[in-house]
């Protein structure tokens, strides 16, 4: 018995040393990828709160902002715990995220025994985790800068849902999507959305001065 609870306990000790070593390398790649911003588009990133200890309970203010152009984005992080996750967005003071279970059905062919249907089961490893909506309109601070509150999720869920704000049906939400007023990202799909943001911007001021060019003396 002694030796089987010896057992049990290293495999656990490897089990968490080997997340937690996961959740700081997709921390330290997060932080690579929001500074590479900074060369590609002179943004200005701003960590309230250090993104290598953070991994609880989201935080109630932005953990960092990072401003690209005359957007302020100000992120929160949110743990997806993986792909083999769900977070489902219940309403936009609290989520569930859960594992789910697959079910399938298997039928035999001569020796093989195949799938013939597989469909997703039941929910396990429910935790509810509380939220609450972030009120930018004190956080932006500079005059013609709009501020975009975002999720990042770090680790990213395998699946994102929510319920509908008319509380009728629940659906699926993408990176890009606003969930209860909020826009859900990975960090890599965060920084993509902000440069083509920002080349969308400086091309639109570029094409104001052209279109404001006096051509008459020409």
């Amino acid at each position: 018995m002694t030796k089987l609870l010896e057992l049990l306990f290293i495999f656990y000790a490897i089990w968490l040393v080997w997340n937690t070593v996961s959740l700081l390398l997709k921390r330290l790649l997060l932080i690579k990828r929001l500074r590479s911003l900074t060369a590609e588009t002179n943004a200005v990133v701003r960590f309230y709160r250090h993104p290598l200890i953070k991994f609880g309970r989201p935080s109630t203010s932005p953990d960092l902002s990072v401003k690209v152009g005359s957007t302020l984005y100000l992120i929160r992080l949110y743990n997806g715990g993986g792909i083999d996750k769900v977070v489902h967005f219940a309403s936009d003071h609290f989520t569930v995220r859960f594992s789910r279970m697959k079910t399938a059905t298997y039928v035999r062919r001569g020796r093989a025994m195949l799938i013939s249907a597989a469909s997703r089961g039941f929910a396990v490893g429910t935790r509810v985790i509380p939220i609450c909506p972030m009120d930018v309109s004190t956080l932006s601070g500079e005059k013609g800068v709009k501020a975009v509150p975002v999720w990042i999720f770090n680790p990213a869920p395998g699946e994102v849902s929510l319920v509908t704000e008319e509380k009728t049906s629940i659906k699926l939400a993408f990176t890009g999507d606003t969930v209860y007023g909020e826009q859900i990202f990975t960090a890599s799909t965060f920084a993509a959305y902000a440069e083509r943001v920002f080349r969308d911007e400086k091309r639109q001021a570029e094409e104001a001065v052209s279109s404001d060019f006096d051509y008459s003396f020409i």
